[in-house]
C-alpha cells in the first residue's frame, strides 16, 4: 500500500512540475506584445544555395481573425523575394501562423528584415533573448 501511495505522490509531483513549466513558458510568450518570431539557431535558420535562401518561420501573436492575404501580397511584392507563403489560419496553436520564405541569396538578410517589417513583426526571440527587430538587424547585417 505504501508503494502505491509513494507512486501516486510521485506522479502528482511530476504533473505539477510539468504544469508549472508550461505555465511559466506561456507567461513568457504572453508577455510579448505584438507579433514575434523565434530563431533558435541563426546559423541553421536559412537553407542557403547558390541562388536562394529559404527559411520556415512561425509568426506568433497574429490573430486568428487577421487575414494573411495582405501580408502575402505585400511580401511577395518586395524585391529579392522569390516566394512567400503563409497559412491562412492557425493550425495547431491559437494566434500562430506557419510560413515559408524563399529569397534571392544575394542580400537575403536585408530582405529578411524588410519582410519582418512588412508583416509587422516587432520582436525576435534569439537564443532565448527577446530583442527588437532593429536590434536583430544590427546583429545580422
Amino acid at each position: 500500500m505504501k508503494y502505491k501511495t509513494h507512486l501516486l505522490l510521485a506522479l502528482i509531483l511530476v504533473v505539477n512540475l510539468l504544469g508549472s513549466s508550461a505555465v511559466a513558458q506561456q507567461k513568457t510568450d504572453d508577455s510579448i506584445q505584438g507579433k514575434y518570431i523565434i530563431i533558435n539557431n541563426l546559423e541553421t535558420f536559412f537553407e542557403v544555395t547558390d541562388n536562394q535562401a529559404t527559411c520556415y518561420l512561425t509568426i506568433y501573436n497574429i490573430m486568428d481573425d487577421e487575414s494573411s492575404k495582405p501580408y502575402s501580397l505585400d511580401v511577395n511584392d518586395l524585391s529579392n523575394v522569390v516566394k512567400f507563403s503563409i497559412k491562412s489560419s492557425s493550425e495547431e496553436y491559437e494566434n500562430q501562423r506557419n510560413s515559408k520564405l524563399v529569397l534571392k541569396s544575394s542580400n537575403h538578410l536585408t530582405t529578411f528584415y524588410k519582410v519582418l517589417v512588412t508583416i509587422g513583426v516587432e520582436n525576435v526571440i534569439l537564443d532565448n533573448e527577446i530583442i527588437s527587430i532593429d536590434d536583430f538587424y544590427s546583429l545580422i547585417k
